[in-house]
């Protein structure tokens, strides 16, 4: 509709876009013609939502106010982890099952959800990345305890669902913050929500030591183990079909648990470096654009430490977790690309151009 009317402004990622769609699409007929793919309605069905997640990201860069669109996104996503963390507590004080795996009750496994501890726990990760810089933004005493006290509660959520994945995201991106930010205000704050659920529940603590020795144990013992021994059988149909892949939909993404296993196998490596492609220029264009966004002094130049953060800590649990095709994480995600993508485009004023 915003074509016809004339009001579509093209991006940089339009034709990084349009070219990865177009490769999936044609994995897509070559797994329907080596007979790779035995279910062409879902084949559509997984090509529909990265459609869906890329629309996102083009309908945000129409905005003509970045920064009040990303302003409402975090205020959206903001409200979602508080309804999540206030379950999450209800949960963990009253256990929906018996069912123990590890020793750890672990949120959003069970009805109303289904198997989404992981996930949830990286779109936490994400909503607490972007809440972080805001420390630093926010001046009244009022909005800083509200912020402080709305974050506790969310990494505690977090925390609660045992995912070392979104442990190791979370302080990731903590980090990256903290070390573009260069202010102690926000190490002080990052190391509370990082460590308060440590200290205040020990099985927290357990979970989070047993990172060291997850390589070392069995496939039945760690969930790491078992995934890299699945992608040695997965890379044999690499070999197999190694340009276009078996076709994106071949598989249930809960076989892969790895979005990058997941992406080399459907769509070969034509389709990783198409998608790889759109991952540069989307960098690209950031990092040139650094200095002109930073500057701006709107919302959107508050959070770019933080988009950072979460960008490069997405890249990082891709591989152990389909990241960039989950609904939670991957829609929040490519919108707020779509709107930093937009935001560095305003040049303020006293900034050069060139």
């Amino acid at each position: 509709v915003l074509r016809l009317a004339g009001r579509w402004q093209r991006g940089p990622l339009d034709k990084p876009v349009l070219l990865f769609l177009i490769v999936a699409l044609a994995s897509m007929f070559a797994g329907l013609w080596s007979h790779t793919l035995d279910n062409p309605g879902y084949a559509f069905f997984n090509a529909f939502k990265w459609g869906q997640y890329f629309l996102l990201c083009a309908i945000a860069y129409q905005m003509d106010n970045p920064g009040k669109g990303i302003a409402y996104l975090f205020a959206g996503m903001f409200a979602a982890a508080l309804i999540l963390a206030a379950f999450g507590f209800w949960e963990h004080f009253h256990p929906l099952a018996e069912v123990f795996v590890g020793n750890y009750y672990r949120l959003f496994e069970r009805p109303p959800f289904f198997a989404q501890a992981n996930h949830f726990g990286i779109f936490l990760a994400m909503v607490l990345s972007l809440a972080l810089p805001l420390f630093l933004r926010f001046r009244r005493t009022v909005a800083l305890l509200g912020l402080f006290t709305g974050c506790l509660g969310i990494s505690f959520a977090m925390h609660w669902t045992y995912s070392r994945i979104s442990y190791i995201a979370a302080a990731l991106s903590f980090g990256i913050i903290c070390l573009l930010s260069k202010r102690l205000r926000l190490v002080l704050v990052a190391l509370c929500l990082l460590l308060a659920p440590l200290v205040l529940s020990p099985r927290v603590g357990d979970r989070v030591a047993s990172i060291r020795t997850t390589l070392s144990q069995d496939e039945f013992s760690s969930s790491v183990t078992a995934r890299f021994l699945r992608w040695e059988t997965l890379s044999k149909s690499v070999g197999e079909y190694p340009l276009l892949g078996t076709g994106i939909g071949a598989r249930d993404r809960a076989f892969y648990e790895s979005f990058w296993m997941q992406l080399l196998c459907e769509t070969g490596v034509v389709g990783t470096l198409a998608y790889l492609g759109i991952l540069a220029v989307l960098a690209g264009t950031l990092m040139r654009r650094y200095r002109r966004l930073k500057d701006a002094g709107d919302f959107a130049s508050s959070l770019l430490p933080a988009f950072a953060g979460i960008f490069i800590a997405l890249l990082l649990t891709g591989a152990t977790l389909v990241d960039f095709i989950i609904t939670a994480i991957a829609a929040p995600f490519w919108t707020l690309c779509g709107f930093m993508l937009r935001a560095s485009e305003a040049v303020p004023a006293g900034v050069s151009v060139s």
